[in-house]
């Protein structure tokens, strides 16, 4: 099992490198402006869904720059494939051909075949580097081809020219859906379904004069699940390669596997009903990976493990979020900056917010529940600076038939949402994707109307001087020991490098940069002695969690040898042991806090059962020391026990109302029977008598029937009204008032069934007027104790109807 490069895992902790690779640093500018633009899914090593250029904020700031046709949307015959940008230009499967456009024209400058006729492969997300544009491919019909491969491979094209290079070998089960990922001299994917791998290739192409080569697999990871490999990515820490696979009806499995070797150095399951659909996200900061995936009750979670230095994933660091949504599900991929995680829902009809979560305590920040999209999050710090809170824009396209673009601004301490909905942006149709944004700031993304889209800002979105020195001006000095990201710091040195010499000039504070980005070939051993005695124990915050962390898991990759050279050791852990007890003292407040936050137990439903849920899942998380300080700890075990009994009595009421009016004939014998059914609903809210099918199927129906019988045989004589007598009228007010129970009980679509309906108001008017008893000017007054029973949960049913809108069609059999 290959263990991470001691000095290099070194030097990547202690500058929390998101690098994805072994912590060396790469030559600037391998790739034409490579760190700037979104050569695969969620961009670049390192910063993930993170962009720097300046997209459009606001509707005012948006235009199209242009659109092309990628697919059918009506036939469904062809479908096109994520975008991926490089330098100047766009890649997109279409239409049989991978093309290439001019970013800022929309001109197509190549195309090259990758299917001889049209084939509607549902998920296609390339990946370019080392220049080349990978296209997967589920099948073989182009008739051209002579590689002998016939499903389930990789198809690599030059960038330039996009002349077909070779293909890799099939990969068994029934699709391509995983996205293609290039990293170190290699590309990634996984194939679909049952019998699905995870594989790694080389990216080189040793035969350059043959376009027919067929790549062999370096390793291939099988998954167990007959899911496969779904829209399932890879993250990249050191020597290892992070990833899961789905699993429908079971849980996804983790793996870490050696992506030099193929070698396995941990592999486990998720628990039962956590399926991940999603890319991994490793976050060196912390040095933890972030999982999300879908929730057996809570709609969507993320799993944090701390990443060991022999690539295991530690289960006892786990820290959990859930969403605490009923019915909802994720394939949305985490998305983090600025120790603020952003995570969409939607998937598959499930309708979810977008999250904002803390990483340091997992907890939510905000949701914002007008967000409605199944993609990961696009993120801008173009416009961050520390005058106003480091604020980031991110994006997101609806997942409806709809044409909104969904833009969330952010900063620091936020804790509401802030989103402006774009319409009028595309064309109307569902869309499950992700945007990719340009270096130049345009937003690229497709949809199922079979258009692949360029939307960029109106003004000038060139990177001038004063951008660049605003982005210095927010990395840490080099001095701090502060949490320092490199990709970051080497992507702001492309924009200054990209200036002209009298732009550079205006630059001041360039040689900060130029510190930073020389700690990659510090003393590991020197650096983290200076960063030890640079902490002030007393005085330790939150804030110091990413300084804290980065020289620990520094000196955690040190040899025992050379972890004898490290002067204040037991200093660093007392650290370290402090941060995590101020960490556990927040995670605490903010779950006592939530807890308080829930409905009264008088106003709680079955439908906060995810809610309770989650919030169970934080308390069981804590400690035995940390749940005794939990102040709310009484309450949440009892909202947990009224949700269950709310449950309980919504099962036993529906198989009472089933079992006794099954087949039942109505009379007016049946008066007690209807009776009992409306005390089995007592205590019920609207929200959950509303979810009771059997009201609809069943008790509605016989309750017209009654009022009905009722209304004819007590009310009325030879189909005429009996007439109120002084004589009478006691009686008659009393029926009257136990129909009015019974028909507020009747669902609005049966309400056209009723015959006379009206005649029991009239009565009872008439009989109060007589009696000078409440009701004379109408409703229903006081009600005798028999009708009361009668009566209560039938103003529940009708306060459910009106809290809900629900207008239910009468769908059953009727007697007329």
């Amino acid at each position: 099992m290959g263990n991470i490069s001691v000095k290099k895992r070194a030097a990547a902790a202690l500058l929390a490198l998101c690098l994805c690779v072994s912590g060396s640093l790469p030559a600037l500018a391998a790739e034409p402006s490579a760190e700037l633009g979104w050569p695969q899914f969620l961009g670049v090593d390192g910063l993930k869904g993170v962009s720097d250029a300046k997209a459009p904020t606001t509707a005012a700031e948006i235009e199209l720059k242009w659109e092309k046709q990628t697919g059918d949307s009506t036939t469904w015959t062809d479908s096109s494939s994520t975008p991926v940008i490089l330098g100047d230009y766009v890649y997109c499967y279409s239409f049989q051909r991978l093309r290439k456009y001019e970013l800022g024209s929309g001109k197509e400058v190549a195309s090259a075949p990758v299917f001889g006729a049209a084939h509607n492969q549902y998920t296609m997300i390339l990946g370019a580097g080392d220049g080349k544009i990978f296209v997967p491919c589920e099948i073989n019909n182009l008739d051209a081809d002579a590689t002998g491969v016939q499903k389930n491979f990789l198809r690599a094209f030059d960038a330039e020219t996009l002349e077909q290079l070779y293909v890799t070998q099939e990969l068994p089960g029934s699709a391509v859906q995983s996205p293609v990922t290039c990293h170190d001299g290699r590309v990634f994917t996984g194939s679909y379904r049952t019998g699905g791998v995870y594989a790694c290739f080389d990216t080189a192409d040793e035969n350059p004069a043959s376009a027919t080569e067929v790549k062999a697999a370096n390793w291939t990871v099988a998954s167990p699940s007959d899911a496969g490999f779904n829209t399932n990515g890879v993250a990249f820490a050191g020597d290892y390669a992070l990833f899961t696979d789905a699993n429908y009806a079971g849980s996804s499995t983790v793996w870490s596997v050696n992506y030099k070797t193929g070698a396995v150095a941990d592999t486990f399951s998720l628990p039962s009903g956590y399926n991940a659909r999603s890319t991994p996200f490793y976050c060196e900061k912390d040095g933890r990976v972030y999982l999300s995936s879908g929730h057996p009750t809570a709609g969507a979670a993320v799993r944090s493990y701390k990443l060991l230095a022999d690539g295991k994933l530690d289960q006892a660091s786990l820290r959990e979020w859930t969403a605490g949504i009923s019915g909802g599900d994720t394939q949305s991929s985490p998305v983090i900056y600025n120790d603020r995680l952003y995570l969409a829902g939607q998937s598959f009809g499930a309708q979810m917010p977008v999250f904002v979560v803390d990483t340091n305590t997992m907890t939510t920040l905000y949701q914002t529940d007008v967000v409605n999209s199944a993609g990961s999050a696009a993120l801008t710090t173009a416009y961050a600076s520390a005058e106003n809170g480091n604020q980031v824009y991110l994006y997101f396209v609806a997942n409806e038939s709809s044409d909104n673009l969904f833009i969330l601004k952010d900063k620091e301490g936020q804790t509401a949402p802030q989103v402006e909905v774009v319409p009028g942006i595309g064309r109307r149709q569902y869309c499950s994707q992700s945007i990719a944004i340009a270096p130049n700031g345009s937003l690229v993304w497709y949809n199922d109307a079979g258009y692949l889209y360029c939307y960029g800002n109106k003004g000038d979105t060139a990177i001038t001087a004063a951008d660049v020195q605003r982005q210095i001006e927010r990395l840490p000095d080099a001095s701090s020991y502060r949490y320092i990201n490199l990709a970051e710091a080497r992507r702001v040195e492309t924009r200054y490098r990209a200036l002209s010499a009298a732009e550079q000039a205006k630059v001041t504070n360039h040689g900060k940069l130029e510190e930073i980005l020389a700690l990659s070939t510090a003393d590991p051993i020197a650096r983290i002695n200076q960063g030890i005695a640079s902490l002030d124990l007393p005085s330790l915050t939150l804030q110091d969690a990413d300084k804290v962390s980065a020289l620990l898991s520094a000196y955690e990759a040190l040899s025992a040898q050379e972890q004898s050279q490290i002067a204040g050791a037991d200093t660093l852990q007392k650290a370290a042991a402090a941060i995590e007890a101020l960490r556990q003292e927040a995670i605490v407040q903010k779950l006592d806090e939530d807890i308080a936050a829930l409905p009264a137990l008088s106003a709680l439903t079955s439908g906060d059962r995810a809610a309770v849920d989650s919030l169970q899942s934080r308390y069981e998380a804590l400690a035995d020391a940390q749940r005794e300080k939990l102040a709310n700890r009484q309450r949440l075990a009892d909202s947990r026990a009224r949700v269950a009994a709310i449950e309980e009595q919504m099962a036993a009421a529906a198989q009472l109302i089933s079992d006794k009016l099954g087949g039942a004939e109505i009379t007016l014998e049946s008066r007690p029977l209807i009776q009992e059914l409306d005390r089995a609903l007592e205590g019920l809210l609207p929200a959950d008598l509303a979810k009771i099918s059997e009201i609809e199927q069943y008790l509605s129906p016989a309750k017209v029937d009654l009022v009905n019988l009722m209304t004819a045989q007590l009310l009325m004589k030879d189909g005429q009204p009996i007439p109120v007598t002084a004589e009478n009228a006691a009686q008659l007010l009393a029926i009257a008032r136990e129909i009015q129970g019974y028909r507020d009980g009747i669902l609005e679509g049966d309400l056209k069934y009723l015959q006379n309906g009206q005649l029991a108001d009239e009565v009872a008017q008439q009989a109060a007027a007589l009696l000078d008893e409440p009701g004379a000017e109408g409703g229903n007054g006081d009600a005798s104790a028999n009708t009361a029973d009668a009566s209560a949960p039938a103003a529940l049913l009708a306060a459910a109807l009106a809290a809900l809108s629900l207008a239910l069609a009468c769908k059953r059999r009727r007697r007329v």
